[in-house]
């Protein structure tokens, strides 16, 4: 087996002084020098090499990043949307998508082409149990819109029990294209916390 002979952590070294320093007691150690103590200390380590174990230290380490983490494994943390796509082939002046979501908080974000709609057109996110209030909503009222396109984002509390939905209407058909498909990305969201902000009186400038 090949020793290792490169320069030691500081902390080893201190360590191995202490007990050669120990060994040779205090009368010997005045006349030793710094070059002397890292030949000595090389040598101890490398004869009790064979003998050390870092088996304590990995789970040490384990131990501390799970504290951390608050318990929770590190994929725990990192990003997890998943993105939903819809094509409507069938003309209709309506269409209703079911997401399946459990219960929990989630940011969520939509976005539809109705190509062929026209007239009073929207999308909107509802639950089919529990809150009725429509949420997420993107309308128009104009008679004059051809193939409107609608979005929104927000946050969606969901309750145990609620169905969650996105209905999208208009006045007349339409349909939605391959490369063009309804988009419904949602994300889960571990902690929230609740703000409120005051809105500002209208001006003639912006400040």
């Amino acid at each position: 087996m090949k020793k290792r002979t490169s320069s030691l952590p500081i902390l080893v070294l201190v360590a191995v002084v202490a007990l050669v320093l120990g060994s040779f007691g205090t009368a010997t150690a005045a006349g030793l020098t710094a070059g002397k103590v890292k030949k000595i200390a090389t040598k101890v380590v490398n004869k009790k090499a064979p003998s050390l174990s870092v088996a304590h230290a990995t789970t040490a380490t384990t131990a501390s990043n799970a504290t951390a983490l608050n318990g929770q494994p590190a994929s725990a943390y990192q990003d997890n949307s998943t993105v939903y796509s819809i094509t409507k082939t069938v003309t209709s002046t309506s269409s209703t998508i079911t997401i399946p979501l459990a219960a929990g908080n989630y940011n969520v974000g939509y976005s539809a082409y109705l190509s062929g709609g026209s007239g009073y057109s929207g999308c909107y996110i509802y639950k089919a149990a529990g809150a009725t209030t429509n949420l997420l909503t993107a309308d128009d009222e104009s008679s004059s819109t051809s193939s409107p396109a609608f979005s929104a984002v927000g946050f969606l509390p969901v309750a145990a029990g609620e169905t969650v939905k996105l209905y999208c209407f208009s006045a007349t058909t339409w349909v939605t294209f391959t490369n063009e498909p309804i988009q419904i990305i949602v994300t889960p969201v571990d902690t929230v916390t609740s703000g409120t902000l005051t809105a500002a009186k209208g001006s003639a400038a912006r400040n």
